[in-house]
């Protein structure tokens, strides 16, 4: 998990060219360095390993990269459904685009249980924010558990996930004010924690590991996870929480 404490860690000064800090100017590199080479195969076999080469260097750049922290874009198409009895479905898109014949997307879907509707921090910051407006955000891009990004609506491997990237996206922290580039040491500490105490679970549901190796490596993982929260404020727990949640829906969700 040391990668994520470099890419949180070196987000401080923001790309006075693009807006962006230095996290989302590298990641809109990536995909621009890609993009630029759309077109050079010279027939289908090569448009079609390039596409494979691209969708499995973006998935271990997203893998390595993990929490986007305090990216910029604009919110659009806020709305809400009921999902079953008991939960409000929040959703809306955010997107950036860096230039011209290039936008970068994130469908985000938020669940709230309906009975946290008047406290939920992600809710009620969405409900007020107006559709169009320029939004701070932290999260992660969804992945499967077949190790591909997922998009919203396009599979892997079409062409149009170069210049028009269409991304679903678990949001951890939205709003109309830049919170700064970087989460704060204790944050950061119980981040990187969370991910590492994480993995097992995933690993064992992915039936990778034994229901007993699973069980040891937690066990090992839980005294320096429960330290790390116990350094933070109530709002840091609550980003934590935010954050668990996600990675959970991650790969329970992976395989659809």
């Amino acid at each position: 998990m040391v990668a994520l404490v470099i890419v949180i860690s070196s987000c401080v000064n923001s790309s006075q060219r693009t807006g962006y800090n230095d996290q989302q100017a590298s990641f809109d590199k990536f995909l621009s360095n890609w993009n630029n080479h759309r077109f050079d195969s010279r027939n289908d076999i090569q448009k079609a390993e390039f596409l494979k080469k691209f969708e499995s260097d973006l998935y271990d750049y997203v893998d390595s990269a993990q929490l986007f922290v305090n990216w910029v874009g604009r919110i659009e198409d806020i709305s809400t459904r009921v999902v079953g009895k008991t939960s409000t479905q929040i959703s809306f898109n955010i997107y950036y685009t860096p230039e011209q014949y290039r936008k970068v997307e994130f469908n985000c879907l938020y669940l709230v249980d309906n009975d946290s509707l008047e406290t939920d921090h992600i809710y009620n910051i969405v409900k007020n924010i107006s559709n169009g407006s320029t939004v701070y955000f932290d999260g992660f891009i969804r992945t499967t558990n077949s190790n591909t990004v997922k998009y919203f609506l396009n599979d892997p491997g079409d062409d149009m996930n170069l210049p028009y990237p269409h991304y679903d996206f678990y949001i951890v922290e939205v709003g109309t004010a830049s919170r700064g580039d970087s989460l704060s040491l204790n944050l950061r500490d119980a981040v990187e924690s969370a991910y590492k105490i994480s993995e097992p679970l995933k690993l064992n549901y992915q039936k990778k590991i034994s229901n007993a190796e699973q069980k040891a490596r937690w066990k090992a993982l839980v005294p320096g996870f429960k330290a790390a929260k116990e350094k933070l404020t109530k709002e840091e727990n609550d980003y934590l929480n935010r954050l668990i949640n996600a990675l959970t829906m991650n790969y329970l969700y992976g395989d659809n």
